[in-house]
């Protein structure tokens, strides 16, 4: 069922709706609002960008959930707004391979401040305890913190705003926790996972890219592994934060994409008490440097018998990053090791046109071809 307008309880969609499953694959990005968000209610508007046909949307207050469905993503975006009560929530957008989750709380009748903030920890980090700091940002005077393990509120804690930095270091068990900053109407929220004996064991590599690569832009991936539930990224260009986000992993692997302008950057990614980093440079029209990358099958024009294809070429790089089209639709995406020199992957496609892009360092390829079932 697909319509412009669905009313839904006090619930509305600014995007076409449908309970069709998003294709597989596809990032997601929440846009609006900012993670800790203090927003005027009782009207929320939640928006963001993918490149699937639909993105599973949850909303959730404290353990209960008010709203779960799919909105389909139109012209790469998409956006839910819905008549909210006061409180804390969390919105989750999904699809198959990637999750993002953002906290914000609602407040009725008055306009949202910036002056509070919390720094850390954020949201989906695994911290090592039994001992853990939360940190942030706020006005003189003082914070109130909370922290909610299930429904359960395990401490309370009220610090001082010192030359605007507050902090508090209190003693938790295992598990997820909640933890809620209020002053005044204002109030910042965030969830993470505590353990205890066990920080010491997390561990996060980075696989693609390289140490001192150089990536064909606008569009990077950056992928890895992990043995956390989820990883938190950071990306800097000099000392500017430029990106930052929470990525769930799945068996054991992570990955996300992005884009990124012409420049030198920096990656760290972490993982409860552990953290790689890697240094790369974005040259989307560089066209320097001695890479090298060519796509040997299919060979351009060709028509391939489907729905599984496969596609192999040569580079001269470690990685190479993959995309696919239909149209101006991208299908798909991924990261491919190199070995030997030579690099393959299959995937599954419908029937229709198709162009791929394989991009190795400042070097890319591309061949169109025709699959038939």
């Amino acid at each position: 069922m697909t319509c412009r307008a669905l009313v839904f309880g006090t619930l509305f969609f600014s995007a076409a709706w449908s309970f069709a499953r998003p294709v597989l694959g596809g990032d997601v990005e929440i846009r609006s609002p900012r993670n800790g968000a203090a927003l005027s209610g009782p009207t929320v508007t939640v928006s963001g960008t993918s490149d699937a046909d639909a993105v599973k949307v949850t909303i959730w207050r404290g353990p209960q959930q008010v709203f779960s469905g799919r909105a389909v993503v139109e012209h790469g975006r998409w956006s839910v707004t819905k008549n909210l009560g006061q409180g804390e929530f969390q919105f989750v957008a999904e699809t198959p391979t990637m999750t993002r989750k953002v906290t914000f709380s609602v407040r009725e009748g008055f306009e949202a401040q910036q002056g509070l903030r919390i720094d850390s920890p954020r949201t989906g980090a695994n911290l090592s305890g039994p001992n853990v700091e939360i940190r942030g940002s706020g006005d003189s005077g003082t914070v109130t913190v909370k922290v909610y393990q299930g429904a359960k509120l395990v401490y309370t804690g009220k610090p001082g705003v010192r030359n605007g930095r507050w902090s508090v270091s209190p003693r938790l068990s295992d598990g997820p926790h909640r933890v809620v900053v209020e002053q005044g109407r204002l109030s910042r929220s965030s969830e993470f996972v505590v353990r205890t004996g066990g920080g010491q064991q997390d561990n996060v590599s980075i696989s693609v890219p390289h140490n001192g690569a150089t990536l064909a832009g606008p569009r990077v991936s950056v992928s890895g592994t992990a043995n956390t539930p989820s990883v938190s990224v950071y990306v800097y260009q000099g000392n500017k934060r430029v990106f930052e986000s929470s990525t769930s992993v799945n068996r054991g692997k992570w990955a996300f994409s992005l884009n990124l302008a012409d420049g030198s950057y920096r990656a760290e990614i972490k993982a409860g008490s552990r953290q790689d980093t890697v240094n790369f440079k974005v040259g989307a029209n560089s066209g320097g440097g001695n890479d090298n990358v060519d796509v040997a099958v299919p060979r351009n024009g060709a028509t391939v018998t489907g729905p599984r294809v496969s596609m192999s070429g040569t580079a001269n790089t470690r990685t190479v990053s993959v995309y696919v089209y239909q149209g101006n639709k991208q299908v798909f995406e991924s990261s491919t090791s190199v070995k030997n020199g030579k690099w393959a992957f299959t995937l599954t496609l419908k029937n229709g046109n198709y162009r791929a892009e394989i991009k190795a360092g400042t070097k890319q390829d591309t061949v169109n071809f025709k699959v038939k079932h």
